[in-house]
């Protein structure tokens, strides 16, 4: 029997284990507790460990691909959004290349509750997957409501609740956007740190112009105006105020607690 099927079978073998070592993948998530609609941010580093170039989401699907795993608690598999396609990267030996990625852009994390995120890289001879990244997906604690109409958009009713939770020991402070009928949801937009001994307000103009002001620290408050449009919420400003005896009345007992 002829040993040249064996060698040529050891060859392939050998090519395809020094392919599947030559890339490594790092994947980096910042924040891993975000509020459900918040961007959640990844960053995916590809190291080229080969000696040749290495071209990765090559057009027309080509060769290896950078993809995400992305799982609920539940054991579901989170639902894909279409259209969404990474860059293509182009690696020369010994060199490494960043991406960032913002999840949400790509899949539907809209179920509070556990998530684990891994990146991985197939095709082309090449395998190469990162460590398992566990993101807690939280819908933050109510401190005030609002609904009110849109300028110049009948029929559509807009939800403004304000909303904190607590990252690094301290309380962050957001507002969160959503319409109706429609079910249609805006990321999230932080206004910064907050303490909870004087009640936050948050007020809607017939004109879309929304206020917010809540307590960053015993001295001072801080109140941020938002525009309200039909397709966009913007922070057009923040300033800080003093505290004086005509402050705010502060918060009743009943305040929501983590």
């Amino acid at each position: 029997m002829s040993c040249k099927p064996i060698r040529l079978a050891m060859a392939t073998l050998l090519t395809a284990v020094s392919a599947m070592g030559q890339v490594d993948l790092r994947l980096d998530i910042e924040n891993t507790t975000v509020l459900t609609h918040e961007p959640l941010m990844a960053r995916v580093t590809v190291v080229n460990n080969g000696v040749e170039p290495l071209v990765v989401n090559a057009a027309g699907g080509a060769g290896p691909q950078l993809y995400f795993n992305v799982e609920h608690d539940s054991r579901g598999a989170s639902a894909r959004r279409q259209g969404k396609v990474l860059p293509p990267l182009t690696l020369q030996p010994g060199h490494a290349q960043v991406v960032e990625v913002d999840l949400t852009m790509h899949f539907v994390l809209t179920q509070s509750g556990r998530y684990f995120v891994r990146a991985k890289l197939g095709g082309g001879g090449v395998e190469a997957r990162s460590s398992l990244k566990v993101i807690d997906m939280v819908p933050g604690m109510e401190l005030v409501s609002v609904t009110g109409s849109i300028p110049r958009t009948p029929g559509v009713r807009r939800t403004y609740s304000l909303r904190h939770w607590s990252w690094k020991r301290e309380k962050h402070v957001l507002l969160c956007v959503s319409d109706a009928p429609s079910g249609r949801v805006f990321a999230p937009i932080h206004l910064g740190t907050f303490i909870s001994v004087v009640r936050p307000t948050l007020t809607v103009g017939a004109d879309g112009m929304v206020t917010v002001k809540h307590q960053v620290n015993r001295f001072q408050m801080m109140v941020s105006t938002l525009k309200s449009l039909r397709d966009k919420v913007t922070l057009v400003s923040q300033r800080p105020v003093r505290i004086t005896a005509s402050a705010p009345p502060k918060a009743p007992a009943s305040l929501p607690r983590e």
